[in-house]
């Protein structure tokens, strides 16, 4: 059983660079050796919130890794960030591109606190977006997309995430429909709120019972902005990815879109099984990430002491 006064989720400290990641989201597998998509049993890279998620030339940017690991075991992170990167299955390493310089002031960085500015200037810019176009043969649009790469290690696990950055062009970094993160203020269990700091003693379900789980989501966590492809004005969706140390829930993701309310992205169902019970007396760890389709992080996680009946 984990200790209940110690913190679930390993956080970096937050550190300033000038680029947005977030963490790519986990493959599930039905063989039972493998972590179900919800399941938090191994090392896991679940997300890394950035604030702000957008970064014009000479701004700062706070990005924070939230990872998880069994026994609340200590978790070391490394960072490295490049225009492209190579195979999964070498582990998405960073290449360079012939004849395009090394991103000053995006080397690599490994520890709790680095303070880093977007690094751009115009003529850089120019010089990587016309790189990336002749490689991809698509045009930059509102910044350079950069590839930042995490790994994760913990005793002798380790993990990798991969996601594409923007870093804005000073004309792009004036627009007023810049993103802003999703906020995800509250988790309740069956209607109890659930605390930020020692685990919150709640109701075991009894055998053929589930709980009900809901995230708060205030409606301008879905903002409204102009596509920068076609013009038109759209509004942002949001995804929700749900974690748990135990039980099973009902949706690994739920969502809000033009055909799913705000109710279906806020609510899931937790369920006991043979494998995975929900024991008296236990804890059990509870983990939300909620994004924006355009590169907005938000977390909540929280720690429940499943009481006696």
């Amino acid at each position: 059983m984990q200790h209940p006064s110690k913190p679930m989720i390993h956080r970096t400290v937050p550190f300033a660079i000038g680029t947005l990641l977030m963490a790519l989201g986990s493959m599930a597998c039905l063989d039972t050796d493998f972590e179900q998509a919800w399941e938090l049993r191994k090392l896991r890279i679940l997300a890394v919130v950035a604030t702000p998620p957008e970064v014009g030339p000479g701004e700062e940017l706070r990005l924070e890794a939230l990872s998880w690991a069994p026994e609340d075991a200590p978790v070391s992170h490394h960072w490295e960030f490049c225009l492209v990167t190579g195979a999964p299955a070498d582990g998405y390493p960073c290449e360079a591109l012939p004849g395009v310089p090394d991103l000053d002031g995006l080397d690599p960085r490994t520890g709790d606190l680095v303070t880093l500015l977007n690094p751009l200037d115009e003529a850089m810019t120019d010089t990587l977006c016309e790189a990336l176009a002749g490689f991809t043969g698509e045009p930059c649009v509102l910044g350079v997309p950069i590839m930042v790469r995490l790994s994760a290690r913990s005793g002798e696990e380790e993990r990798v995430s991969v996601r594409q950055v923007l870093l804005l062009t000073a004309a792009a970094s004036a627009r007023p429909d810049r993103n802003l993160p999703p906020e995800v203020p509250a988790l309740t269990w069956d209607g109890l709120p659930l605390g930020p700091e020692d685990p919150t003693p709640v109701p075991t379900p009894a055998e053929g019972e589930d709980v009900r789980l809901q995230i708060a989501v205030p409606g301008t966590s879905a903002q409204s902005f102009e596509d920068p492809r076609t013009g038109e004005e759209r509004v942002e969706t949001l995804t929700a990815s749900w974690f748990t140390t135990a039980g099973e829930l009902e949706f690994r993701r739920t969502f809000f879109g033009p055909r799913a309310p705000m109710a279906e992205l806020q609510r899931n169902r937790l369920s006991p099984t043979t494998a995975r019970p929900l024991e008296p007396g236990s804890t059990l760890d509870l983990v939300v990430v909620l994004r924006d389709n355009r590169g907005g992080v938000a977390s909540i996680q929280r720690r429940v002491l499943l009481e006696h009946r």
